[in-house]
């Protein structure tokens, strides 16, 4: 039996419903940033003071929290498919919430709603993706689901800026309703059928995916070893080096500013002559979903290593010259063409971003973390990736506000700086091998 095409196998319709659920998690930060551009401060029966505008990003933070410890709780009693149709309603509650309601408190409450569901996604998408694809299209697949994301950024933008309010939540509330419907198209992985006692339904699982060879028997046998070992105990997977690589990677690339971006953006940028900031908005979202495209052409073609350096290298280079346009801007520097520089500048970021960190983080957490607490670890990630987020969301107004936006990006900068050392120094190479491989790769080093 050989291996089937990786656009053939038969989890694809399930892959393409986690990359629908991930396009709904994006409309929810598109909609956000030009959402609090228009509403901020504008008097009336609907407007969020700096304060509101802050919370509600760090709202839908911690509701990423609360969405991991969640899904630490219930993924391997209740299965991956039950955590992503939970996610799925809690998205069409939230934009019904949204469109019958302009109330602010129930504006902070759909965030954090919002932010369960993300949490949910955001952590089941690499286990999902990494049990269910073969090591030659697993990147592949983990930036199909991203360019989802990044194309529900762009609509959630879009619908927000050129449509009535009510309209974009409704359209957003019959899309959600198609991704719940998707739903039905998830196969539970082999690795989760092996820890029901369902052996035959995961042997047959697995080599339909994987073609049955002496290898792929080899790896399954493997599998069925790890799932039979007795679970670590609880939190014990924190002190193991492997998490710890997954985490620190994961956290000092959020740390880079990735979540200000996506929140705020329209607050940063400047408008020019001809567009406002709600509109630059939408060409950098745009210009990210374009990356979010690249992004699979290119992830399983090159070292991981060489593309996290790289990466790394232009992200600093990129936030230090953002810092020094906003500096300019402090001391009344005529620089020519400043808005479409600083335009530049942090599209540059959000690109980059898009293309290679935010898959290559992805992947990571896929490939490093071990079976046994893959789950939880990927889920403990995004709960430290969330608290980075939450913090840089409540704290950017008011560093802006209080030392000038160009600080927000000399600590953006220091991040990548401290980012590049890491990967130089720890991050290993996993391109090309399989979970079984990487695995006993790691426990050597472990």
């Amino acid at each position: 039996m050989t291996p089937p095409g990786p656009l053939s196998d038969p989890v694809k319709p399930g892959i393409f419903s986690v990359a629908l659920g991930n396009f709904m998690s994006g409309t929810s930060f598109g909609w956000l940033s030009p959402t609090l551009q228009k509403y901020r401060n504008a008097g009336g029966d609907f407007s969020f003071t700096d304060d509101e505008c802050s919370r509600m990003v760090a709202f839908q933070f911690f509701g990423v929290v609360f969405g991991c410890i969640l899904l630490v709780l219930c993924v391997d009693r209740c299965g991956r498919n039950a955590m992503i149709y939970f996610s799925a309603i809690l998205i069409l509650l939230s934009w019904t919430c949204i469109a019958v309601t302009k109330i602010v408190i129930l504006h902070l409450l759909t965030r954090f709603a919002f932010g369960i569901s993300f949490g949910l996604v955001a952590a089941l998408i690499p286990i999902y993706v990494a049990e269910n694809s073969s090591p030659s299209v697993r990147g592949v697949f983990g930036s199909i689901c991203l360019l989802f994301y990044y194309g529900g950024v762009l609509a959630g933008c879009i619908l927000a800026t050129y449509c009535a309010y009510e309209t974009a939540a409704y359209i957003f509330m019959g899309i959600s309703l198609i991704n719940l419907s998707s739903t039905v198209l998830l196969r539970e992985p082999a690795q989760y059928l092996l820890a029901k006692g369902r052996e035959t339904e995961a042997e047959h699982r697995f080599f339909s995916l994987r073609g049955k060879n002496d290898k792929t028997k080899e790896e399954f046998e493997d599998i069925k070893a790890k799932t039979a070992e007795e679970k670590p105990q609880f939190f014990s997977f924190i002190i193991d080096s492997r998490f710890g690589k997954a985490c620190t990677i994961t956290s000092l690339s959020f740390l880079t500013g990735f979540p200000a971006m996506m929140s705020m953006v329209s607050l940063a940028l400047r408008p020019t002559a001809q567009f406002s900031s709600n509109e630059l908005s939408i060409f950098l979202y745009l210009l990210q979903a374009i990356g979010g495209l690249v992004s699979p052409l290119i992830i399983d073609r090159f070292r991981r290593r060489t593309l996290w350096i790289s990466s790394s290298i232009l992200i600093l280079i990129v936030h230090c010259s953002t810092a020094f346009l906003y500096f300019s801007e402090e001391k009344n520097l005529l620089i020519p063409n400043y808005e479409w520089l600083l335009f530049a500048s942090i599209t540059a970021y959000s690109v980059l971003f898009a293309t290679l960190t935010y898959s290559l983080g992805m992947v990571a957490r896929a490939e490093l973390l071990p079976q046994k607490f893959r789950s939880v670890g990927s889920a403990s990630t995004i709960i430290v990736n969330a608290l980075i987020s939450s913090l840089i969301g409540h704290s950017f107004l008011w560093i802006a506000n209080s030392f000038g936006m160009k600080m927000n990006f000399i600590y953006f900068a220091i991040s990548s700086l401290a980012m590049l050392l890491y990967i130089y120094f720890y991050l290993p190479e996993t391109k090309g091998m399989t979970l079984t491989e990487i695995e006993k790769m790691l426990e050597k080093a472990n």
